[in-house]
């Protein structure tokens, strides 16, 4: 029994995994730069604030506390996505319709995609822009802000559930 009235074929899931895997690495690599950018502005920052301050020459400084980098827990969702429409994809042109692959690529490359969408929403949560509030500024980054990881982790559970009711409905 199919979901669709006609069966997918290898290369319906080969074009969607690598269209799925295409994006994940355009969006992840985006946001690389991104964090980069940020770590880069703040020792120029650093550099600069040091020039313009007559430090005695007894005096110690303290070090001032940097912000880690960090991987947003929205980007970790693109990350995963990623890996399994790879996987997915190197299988399919692997071994074709060994491994019952034709049942479980479809439930994996569903998974991925629920990841992917779950993206949108928890990358605005991340920046607080509309979905929880603007996000608690401190001295020292954090990796997720408390909406972001909780829209995270109902992402992962619908994922989860889409994956398993796809191969459940391909091996029945």
């Amino acid at each position: 029994m199919y979901l669709l009235t006609e069966p997918l074929t290898d290369a319906d899931l080969i074009s969607t995994t690598a269209i799925l895997a295409g994006f994940g690495i355009t969006v992840f690599t985006f946001r690389l730069q991104r964090e980069v950018g940020i770590l880069d502005e703040e020792l120029e920052k650093d550099a600069q604030q040091r020039e313009t301050q007559k430090v005695e020459a007894n005096a110690e400084e303290k070090p001032k506390k940097k912000s880690p980098a960090h991987i947003p827990w929205a980007d970790r969702l693109i990350f995963f996505s990623v890996i399994a429409s790879l996987f997915c994809l190197a299988t399919l042109l692997a071994l074709h319709d060994r491994f019952n692959t034709m049942v479980w690529v479809p439930a994996l490359t569903v998974g991925s995609a629920f990841l992917q969408l779950g993206y949108m929403p928890s990358v605005l949560a991340h920046y607080g822009i509309w979905i929880g509030g603007p996000p608690k500024r401190k001295m020292e980054r954090e990796a997720g802000e408390p909406t972001e990881r909780l829209i995270v982790f109902a992402t992962v559970i619908v994922a989860s559930a889409a994956f398993l009711w796809v191969l459940l409905a391909g091996i029945c």
